[in-house]
């Protein structure tokens, strides 16, 4: 319900402006707007109020920003936008009006464990909103060690090899014969599906399995 749509995860928490500061997105003809963020571990920071403008970006910029989300790799020169130092592919640091998501059929897709948001955020960015940088810290994510998306997984290749596929096949047709962005998710984005395998499988303390088969399931996943 309502007319714009955020996404707060439950150990994070949003400024004390954050309302105050987003009224006149509230009231204006964007789509999507997004804005800074910083990140915490124990206590949140106490960050003075800033006074942060609203950037507009054209429909090039955007289409950049959805491809950046989706291969994690910013493929943008933008100096200024560059500088705000935003999170192409997270949720969390966006606000959506949600008569374009239910328009333009934007939903998340609930079969995938990881890479949801970013697939989200490259969709959304390929139907052409109205989208505008908010230049204020307004979210602040808790970075937590024990956090489920940091234990080992042993099955976590099935997640990776899951999201890798929807994601290139979202890229092929959304972006056909583009060999640049096959070429930035093959080198960014599988090589970050790379190292999660390794974090959280292969070479994380918690598994138990033998030096040897380990050996061997490294080969074979470099191999693919």
């Amino acid at each position: 319900r309502g007319k714009w749509i955020s996404f707060i995860d439950g150990d994070d928490a949003v400024s004390n402006t954050f309302f105050e500061s987003l009224a006149s997105v509230f009231s204006s003809d964007y789509d999507v707007v997004r804005f800074k963020h910083t990140s915490f571990t124990d206590k949140i920071p106490n960050i003075e109020k800033e006074k942060g403008d609203l950037l507009p970006l054209d429909e090039d910029l955007v289409q950049k920003i959805g491809i950046s989300a989706a291969v994690r790799y910013r493929v943008y020169d933008d100096k200024k936008l560059l500088d705000l130092n935003i999170s192409e592919s997270l949720v969390t640091t966006a606000v959506y009006r949600r008569a374009f998501l239910l328009q333009n059929g934007c939903r998340f897709d609930e079969d995938l464990k990881a890479a949801e948001d970013s697939l989200f955020n490259a969709f959304v960015c390929a139907k052409r909103p109205r989208y505008g940088v908010f230049a204020e810290t307004l979210y602040y994510y808790r970075s937590n060690p024990y956090s489920v998306t940091k234990k080992f997984n042993e099955n976590i290749k099935s997640v990776t090899d899951a999201y890798l596929a929807k994601i290139r096949r979202f890229l092929d047709k959304t972006y056909p014969n583009d060999k640049n962005i096959i070429r930035n998710f093959y080198r960014y984005r599988c090589g970050l599906a790379l190292i999660s395998n390794f974090e959280l499988n292969l070479f994380n303390p918690n598994n138990k399995k033998p030096i040897k088969q380990r050996k061997n399931e490294f080969l074979k996943l470099i191999a693919e």
